[in-house]
């Protein structure tokens, strides 16, 4: 008895290829689909008014980006293949730590009782993991700052990641609720001038505030040679939350449309 032959034609391996791109692009179509909750930030002190931190120690989590692949049959043979991701590991009161460092604050090894009026206890909570889509998972966390001297709570900001595995899902939700508390620390509307034309200017602007704004009001200033010729000033009627980027084309008058000019942009108010 003869024993049977397997192998492949390229109208085989056309057929597998266009199976795997289908789920390929289910996957990150169903995973397009996901929404994370907006971070919630409360503040029911003074933030601004403290200088030092202490961060509760926390234990690392470890997590597995997993395995992949898949597996095709047909009357030819079984084909199909399977990848495994890495291991990492996170520790999120290093990471606050951190991040702590970058807004100004410093951090305390222990909490020191002549520092104590003027220093924060941050701690660092994880809330868990709920599924957004067949493909993915949100993992939450919550962070408090409480005072020191009379551990009253000071603020606190709830947070959803969504990444590859759980360590990445816990370093966007940290990176998000940091975010919100440099943007409590230092609101502003950040300003970029993206490109130039004889008639317009293109304008980039960036919610870096804590709120939600419905307008704000920018004064623009044409120079010529270090010198004012002209100033300009437009409401921006646009719906903004944290975080939001806009594109604005703003009308140049006609006394500012020489060349070589230079523009300096202020957002004075926004609500």
């Amino acid at each position: 008895m003869q024993s049977q032959r397997f192998f492949t034609t390229e109208k085989h391996i056309d057929i597998m290829k266009r199976i795997f791109v289908f789920i390929a692009c289910s996957f990150f179509f169903l995973a397009g689909m996901a929404q994370l909750k907006s971070p919630l930030f409360v503040v029911v002190g003074e933030v601004e008014d403290y200088k030092y931190v202490y961060v509760i120690p926390t234990g690392g989590v470890t997590s597995s980006a997993g395995t992949s692949g898949a597996v095709f049959g047909s009357q030819y043979g079984v084909y199909g293949g399977v990848y495994g991701g890495p291991t990492r590991t996170v520790n999120p009161a290093e990471t606050i730590k951190g991040y702590m460092m970058q807004m100004g604050y410093t951090v305390l090894p222990e909490v020191m009782p002549e520092f104590a009026d003027k220093t924060m206890i941050v701690a660092y909570g994880y809330t868990g993991r709920r599924q957004l889509s067949p493909f993915s998972y949100a993992s939450g966390i919550m962070i408090q700052m409480h005072d020191a001297k009379t551990q009253n709570l000071v603020a606190s900001v709830e947070a959803e990641g969504c990444g590859k595995d759980e360590t990445e899902d816990i370093l966007q939700a940290i990176h998000t609720a940091m975010e919100r508390l440099q943007y409590y620390r230092n609101p502003k509307i950040e300003v970029e001038l993206v490109n130039e034309y004889r008639k317009s200017l293109l304008f980039s602007f960036t919610n870096k505030t804590p709120y939600a704004i419905c307008n704000f009001v920018m004064v623009l200033r044409y120079y010529l040679d270090g010198e004012m010729v002209y100033e300009q000033e437009e409401t921006i009627q646009r719906a903004m939350v944290p975080n939001d980027e806009i594109s604005v084309y703003i009308k140049r008058p006609k006394e500012a449309r020489g060349k070589n000019m230079q523009y300096r942009c202020d957002i004075v108010s926004y609500k």
